[in-house]
């Protein structure tokens, strides 16, 4: 079926009706700044000025299944697990760098800068199992899905694909770094600033052409200012997006296998410095966000996505 045919009709309306209130977000942690194990490292721009661009400060976070928060620390130059219990554990890397990160079984994945790539190091021992070259420094989100497909958001958009021997871009550009071994998932602006189309494509070969999963139009004179895909749930995408109309709010939209929205949650935007993504879903299923100030880094805990 024609991509923009199916587009058409796959439309589903988000209703007039208005949202519960926004759920609350309780502090799990909070992390000072400053050069302790126990705290993370920060490069203020100017006058405790929170940074604009990456590797200044946190790279990217996490959340495993026993609520511990891994955080790689760029300035510090080590990932961080922040147990439940108050306990630290810090893992050193060998690299100026450090990005995005990624958990995967008894190991972790962290993109590196000089060296660039992803460094894997193991939970227990800490040492460093393999390294992934890459062509340059990424900046985007880190997913392993496993050993053999790992995936990277480009730094100009679209996703670099690492398939088990080689680096290479996938040639939709509207791709991100979600899905599963088989599929890819991405957003697509189709000139309308009311609607995304949410489109899916197989990793390599003739079969890497998009084709549209779903379509997601937001009701009334409201218009789209910001999208994403959040992550997989149920072996299906979660869209993240925000309105014009509501700003400080994250909308998060679940789909079925046929693409139809079944169910939407709201949760806020908080203040921060630059991540691949500010919300995640944790191991637990349960959705996390960063949040951060002159002060101090701070997880907060919101919804499950179910």
């Amino acid at each position: 079926m024609n991509l923009f045919l199916r587009a058409f009709l796959l439309v589903f309306l988000v209703p007039a009706c208005a949202f519960a209130a926004l759920p609350d977000c309780p502090v799990v942690r909070e992390i000072p700044w400053g050069s302790a194990t126990s705290q993370l490292g920060i490069i203020f721009q100017d006058r405790e000025q929170l940074p604009e661009g990456p590797f200044m400060g946190p790279g990217g976070f996490r959340v495993d299944a026993e609520g511990g928060i891994w955080i790689s620390d760029s300035v510090q130059k080590s990932v961080k697990r922040f147990a439940p219990n108050g306990g630290v554990h810090e893992y050193s890397v060998k690299a100026a760098k450090l990005g995005d990160l990624s958990l995967l079984g008894t190991e972790f994945a962290v993109i590196t800068g000089s060296p660039d790539g992803i460094a894997f190091i193991d939970r227990t021992t800490g040492s460093e199992t393999r390294r992934i070259d890459t062509r340059g420094l990424l900046r985007g989100r880190l997913n392993v899905i496993d050993n053999d497909h790992i995936v990277v958001g480009g730094n100009e958009g679209g996703v670099f694909l690492y398939m088990g021997k080689t680096w290479e871009n996938h040639p939709a550009p509207a791709l991100e770094p979600v899905g599963t071994s088989d599929t890819l998932f991405g957003t697509l602006y189709e000139f309308d600033a009311k609607s995304r189309v949410i489109i899916r494509a197989a990793w390599t070969g003739e079969a890497s052409d998009p084709e549209v999963f779903a379509r997601y139009k937001v009701s009334g004179t409201d218009e789209i200012v910001f999208s994403h895909l959040l992550g997989m749930v149920g072996g299906f995408p979660s869209f993240m997006l925000v309105t014009r109309a509501e700003p400080k709010v994250y909308r998060i939209v679940r789909f079925d296998a046929d693409g139809k929205a079944v169910s939407e949650l709201q949760v806020p935007i908080f203040p921060g410095c630059p991540l691949p993504s500010p919300w995640i879903q944790g191991e637990d299923g349960v959705l996390y966000a960063a949040e951060a100030d002159e002060k101090a880094f701070r997880i907060r805990r919101g919804p499950a996505l179910k």
